[in-house]
Order: structure tokens, then sequence, then C-alpha cells
């Protein structure tokens, strides 16, 4: 009975220990999916071009080497998030940054912002600065009973199927901390009931290396620059830019 009395005491205490958290950030690592080999054999399997299938070994040597030195933050309130890069081109080690940036599918900010449902990603991208807005009920999340720790907190794991680019879907692996209640992620990826502490996306491992948490609010910026339009919108304008090119 003692023993149960203390248990409650104790989940008593941290519940209220981070009642009190209003704001924070994470640092996040990336590192590629145990299916990463498999899956870029298979990319250069499929080329015939030998000229191609150089150019695609060389670029994807160089993002392997860089992605151990890339790290993403995930600034936070209570009711919205910001994800983004350092403004760092090259680190120590002459690596790209922003190459190993773009080889794990990061571009720009992202925005997230529970109160009012929405995703925002603003980025520089073909024609135009895009402000592309998406809502967070789109993410049809399904949590399952598997789980891992990550940086000492128990995660569970959900999954959800996304527009990975105009004409492609993959499948994302989240894994949140229920203990750290609040609804956001790497890459705007959000709306579980635990921060996102790792993220599996297109053969990448997003993954919490620092947690700072603080009583005190943090204030959250909105993006605003760029080209404000829905992701429908988004993905019909490259559709009809590949189909404009195609022709010329």
């Amino acid at each position: 009975m003692k023993k149960i009395i203390l248990l409650v005491a104790v989940l008593f205490i941290v519940q209220l220990s981070f009642s009190q958290i209003q704001s924070g950030e994470i640092t996040y690592k990336v590192t590629t999916t145990a299916d990463y080999h498999h899956w870029k054999d298979s990319i250069l399997d499929a080329n015939d071009n030998e000229m191609a299938v150089q150019f695609v070994k060389k670029t994807m040597k160089k993002n392997e080497k860089a992605l151990p030195f890339l790290e993403l933050s995930l600034a936070f309130n209570s009711s919205a998030s910001l994800f983004d890069k350092p403004n760092t081109l090259d680190s120590d080690g002459g690596v790209d940054l922003n190459r190993a940036a773009s080889g794990a599918g990061m571009s720009g900010v992202y925005y997230t912002n529970t109160d009012e449902r929405i995703l925002l990603h603003q980025f520089e991208g073909i024609e135009n600065n895009w402000l592309v807005r998406s809502s967070l009920d789109s993410l049809d999340w399904k949590i399952s009973n598997e789980t891992k720790e990550i940086q000492g907190y128990q995660c569970r794991k959900a999954t959800t199927t996304v527009d990975l680019n105009s004409i492609k879907k993959g499948e994302i692996v989240a894994w949140f901390a229920p203990a750290l209640p609040f609804q956001f992620g790497p890459m705007g990826f959000a709306g579980l009931p635990g921060m996102i502490l790792g993220l599996e996306r297109n053969h990448r491992y997003f993954y919490a290396d620092k947690i700072k948490l603080s009583e005190q609010k943090k204030n959250i910026k909105t993006p605003t620059k760029g080209k404000a339009v829905s992701l429908t919108e988004y993905n019909q304008a490259m559709k009809d830019w590949e189909e404009k090119r195609l022709r010329e």
C-alpha cells in the first residue's frame, strides 16, 4: 500500500512539474534509417545512364559525409512551434550542411499552431518563394503499442501517410513522448498526444539530441514571407510546371 501511495505521489509531482513548463527548444540530429542502403542501391540500379549514376553516387556520398554535422532546431511554446536549421553553409569539416538538409527533405522553416490547427511551410522553391498552408487535421495518425526510449523518455510509435512531393506519397513514422505534453515535432509533423522526439521520413531519421525546457513563455513568430497557397494549390502548381517543362 505504501508503494502505491509513493508511486501516485511521484506521478503527481511529475505531472505538476510539466504543467509549469511553458516553452522549450529541442535540437535534432539526423541519420539514415536501416533500409537506407537498400533504397540507395535500388535507385542506382534503376538508372541505365552511367553519367547520371556517377552524379547521384557523388551527391549521396557528400550528403552522407555532411549528415553527422547537421543540427536542426524546434522552438515551441504551449500553442505554436517553429522548426528551422542554422544559417550555416559549411561546418569545420568543409561539408555542405545546406545540401545535407536538402537531401534529408528539409527546406525553409515549418510553423505549427495547434490553436488554429494549421501548418505553414515557408521556403524558396521553383518560380517563387512559397508559404504553403495545410491543416493539422490532415495528418491521419495511427498509434501503435510499440515503444522505444529517446533521451530518457518512453516514446510510442505512430504512423501516417503524406505527400513527399507533388507526385510521391510516403509513410512517416513518429516516436512521441506522452510525458512531454506538447503536440509538436520536426518538419511540421504534429498533432500527437506528446512531443515527437524521433521521426522517420524518406529514409532519414530525425532524433532529439538535446532538450531544453523553460517555465518562461517563448514568443514564436508566424512566417509571413512567400506566395501564400494551400498544399493542394502548391502541388498543382508543381505539376503544371513539370508538364510545361516537358513540352518545351
